[in-house]
This record gives structure tokens, sequence and C-alpha cells, in this order.
């Protein structure tokens, strides 16, 4: 049987979570580009999806670092800010990385990137390091390197998921579930992924994101009771 774990990692899995939470690919307003991960949104939910299987991670918080030297797809690239999750046992969990440079998804799950291992992926905890290596990247052999630079973590407490889309320090999350009455929106959808990954429920298979969320919005469960029920 397949790790619980990594069943947050099957592409129905993350298509499912990009049908949520992805946002438009839009020019952000510090007038770079925002490539619509919604790494924030994504970070939160996945923390929740690690905690109800007993991973007690947080909310890490910093930049991320793309490299690509092999192959006819080279760039480099540095997503700031960015949000992912992990703990120094479990090391960095991202799910957010989706449709970008060709790149489908690139599920991080502890260090590593689920299902191709031609890429490299560390952390650091150092501004030093990070500069360096995007200064000094025409240095590093030819391969695939995703570097995390942890600058702070906001500690988990389940209580946030009463605060619903504004808990995510997400706009277009807050935005999106300020449209319905329900306060328990955001932990139907986190408790609808938990249980897609478990084999108890089906996808959505509803288009597009706002419909998606009316469907679970006629969920009739009270979200947080049940979500705070499943946490063990």
């Amino acid at each position: 049987m397949r790790p619980m774990t990594e069943a947050l990692a099957t592409n129905d899995f993350l298509e499912e979570m990009r049908l949520l939470f992805g946002s438009p690919r839009v020019e952000a307003a510090n007038g770079r580009f925002d490539a619509g991960f919604n790494c924030q949104a994504v970070s939160f939910v996945t923390a929740y999806l690690c905690r109800l299987r007993s991973m007690e991670v947080d909310v890490c918080e910093g930049s991320l670092l793309f490299i690509e030297k092999g192959g006819t797809n080279k760039h480099v690239t540095v997503i700031d800010p960015h949000a992912w999750v992990g703990s120094p046992k479990h090391r960095d969990i991202d799910l957010s990385i989706a449709n970008y440079e060709g790149h489908k998804f690139l599920p991080v799950l502890h260090d590593k990137v689920v299902g191709d291992e031609s890429w490299n992926v560390r952390p650091t905890t150092s501004e030093v390091t990070f500069q360096q290596v995007l200064r000094d990247f025409r240095g590093l052999p030819k391969n695939r390197y995703l570097l995390y630079l942890h600058r702070g973590r906001r500690v988990f407490q389940f209580a946030d998921v009463v605060a619903g889309g504004a808990a995510t320090c997400s706009p277009p999350t807050r935005e999106l579930l300020e449209r319905f009455p329900d306060p328990g929106l955001l932990a139907k959808g986190i408790l609808h992924l938990h249980r897609l990954a478990e084999g108890s429920r089906q996808r959505l298979e509803t288009q597009p994101q706002i419909d998606a969320w009316a469907n679970l919005d006629r969920w009739q469960i009270d979200g947080v009771s049940e979500l705070k029920a499943a946490m063990p």
C-alpha cells in the first residue's frame, strides 16, 4: 500500500488542490511575475493535511530558488516570498508548484521531488548562502536544484481554521471564500482533500473554481467540527 503522505502527491490529488486553491498568473503588485502557486493558501492547507497524518509540521516562510541547467529547459528563478510546510523531522514539504516552466507538478515531500530524482532539494537558513548559490549558479553541475531559504515559521494552531479564508494569508482565497456565508467552508475544503487522499471521497469534477467551492458549500456537515474530530 502506498504511504499516505505519497497519496498527497498523486496527480489526481494535486489537480484537486489546484482546482480549489490555484490562482491566476498575474503581474504582482511589486512588479514581479506571480506564477499562481497561491503558496500561502496551499501551505496552510498542507499543514492541516500533514497534521491529520500525525506529522508535526508548521508553515515555513521565505524564498525558493529554482535552477535548471540540464536538458533544453534552462532557467534560474527566485520565488519571493514563498511558503511551504516543514519541520526538522519531516523536512520541507511543498505541494504548491504547478504548471511552471514545463512542469505540471513538482511535489516536494521530505526534501525530495516525488517521482523525479533529478532534482537536488535542500534547505538553508542563511541569506548569504542563498545569494551565493544564486550568484554562482553557472559553476554548478548540470542538474536541477530547489533551494529553500527559511526565514520564519508560523506555528500550527488548529483554531486558525475558524477564521476561514483570512487565515490563509492569501488574498485570492479570502476573496473567493467571502462569497459564501458558511464560516466553516475552508475546513470543508481541507476535509474533502483529506478524505480524497484516504480514498473515501471522489474528486469534485467541477469547473470553474467557484463552482467547486459551491459544491463544497452544499456539503451538509459542520466542517470545523468534522475536521477537529479527524485530528489525531
